[in-house]
């Protein structure tokens, strides 16, 4: 999409969430066991077709491109909607995508595009997503998968190994789900074993576990060898690419690599929620203070409280200028895609944190009431700082 169309595009997605997603819809759906309200989503692929951004069209997508799903993802970020799109819609559809396996593409691709399927991908360990939880022998999964986006509620699961992508059902044989509590209230998180559960492979059966192809995995990011050294892509051979597979057989050969690159797709895409809920706290507040009266005057008025909104502004601005550039460049694949996400997702979370923090300072004792969202978005700021865990600086390919 041209800037336009993104810009007509936001306006869209936002003018329904404004309208359906409100936060007696968002409160009335966090004591369900669903966890989201699932009329919503309906509207959301049915109106706005979010579901199937990502997918292109010859698998019942739109053809659109990652960049257009984590615009979505910041708008939900906004009003702190928890509908499945990041651990469905993005996770885990870039996951089958990136597995090169075009019988996947088929099997999988059109439901999830819909939305009448959701995916969850499981993938953490106990001490988080450097090291998957569970393992792969002879298509068998045992082990366990922490902290997994809408793990309770999906329809078809997704597991990350040392031996390759793999998938099998909530229902299938040796597995239990656990809803996780958490944080924020807002986000399912659920813990998902898996005793001798068959499953099946998506992808090459002869990836190289230990990343012993054309990429070297390196503490929390990968480099790349001499042996990989392509020009950088553009959205549209990208969008060709992922249609036929030839952009993704790095990741589809690699297990290491393609966690590496889910990763920087999940960080991207927190980064672009942060700055959605980082704004909309700053519109909270400077709305409130516009309001209340004191000493015969709004407080707004004052400019010790001018000055920390202005600083509030700075930090969103700035954070939505990374989370946009980390959204491009994870689009493109660019070289310096992990980069930018470092950036993104650094900046990203000290700017969420502190924008939340200075949200409920500012509204004073009424936004540490429960009626009051302004918790929600605290709490989300210091849950999303963990969810994926943090990257570390990549260093310089030579």
């Amino acid at each position: 999409m041209s800037s336009n169309e993104l810009l007509e595009f936001r306006t869209s997605v936002r003018a329904l969430l404004d309208k359906h997603a409100t936060s007696a819809a968002l409160r009335s759906a966090m004591d369900t066991e669903l966890g989201y309200d699932p009329k919503l989503w309906r509207m959301l692929c049915e109106q706005v077709g979010v579901a199937a951004l990502a997918i292109p069209e010859q698998w019942g997508g739109a053809g659109a491109g990652l960049v257009e799903s984590l615009l979505v993802v910041g708008e939900l970020g906004r009003v702190v909607a928890s509908v499945p799109m990041l651990g469905s819609a993005v996770l885990g559809v870039q996951a089958v995508l990136l597995s090169g396996d075009e019988q996947a593409y088929a099997r999988l691709l059109p439901d999830l595009a819909d939305g009448s399927r959701t995916a969850a991908l499981c993938w953490a360990d106990a001490n988080g997503w450097d090291t998957p939880g569970v393992t792969a022998t002879n298509e068998t999964l045992t082990g366990t998968a922490h902290y997994v986006l809408h793990g309770a509620q999906a329809d078809l699961l997704l597991i990350l190994t040392d031996d390759g992508l793999f998938e099998t059902t909530p229902s299938a044989p040796g597995v239990t789900s656990t809803p996780t509590p958490a944080l924020d209230p807002t986000r399912q998180l659920a813990t998902i074993t898996f005793t001798n559960t068959p499953a099946t492979r998506i992808g090459p059966a002869h990836a190289q576990p230990n990343g012993t192809g054309d990429l070297t995995a390196t503490g929390n990011h990968t480099t790349a060898e001499t042996s990989d050294r392509r020009p950088p892509q553009t959205t549209d051979n990208l969008a060709n690419a992922q249609s036929t597979g030839a952009s993704h057989s790095t990741a589809a050969n690699n297990p290491a690599t393609l966690r590496q690159r889910l990763r920087e797709i999940a960080w991207a895409a927190i980064a672009a929620e942060q700055v959605g809920a980082a704004r909309h706290c700053l519109e909270m507040t400077v709305e409130y203070t516009a309001s209340r009266v004191q000493f015969g005057r709004p407080i707004g008025s004052f400019q010790a409280l001018k000055h920390r909104m202005a600083d509030m502004y700075v930090l969103v601005e700035s954070a939505e200028s990374a989370a946009l550039a980390a959204a491009q460049a994870v689009a493109e694949n660019s070289p310096s895609a992990a980069e930018d996400v470092w950036v993104a997702r650094t900046h990203c979370t000290e700017a969420f944190s502190q924008v939340a923090a200075e949200t409920i300072q500012l509204h004073g004792g009424i936004a540490i009431t429960w009626e009051h969202d302004a918790h929600l978005y605290f709490k989300r700021a210091h849950a999303t700082a963990e969810l994926f865990g943090a990257p570390r600086r990549p260093a310089t390919v030579a």
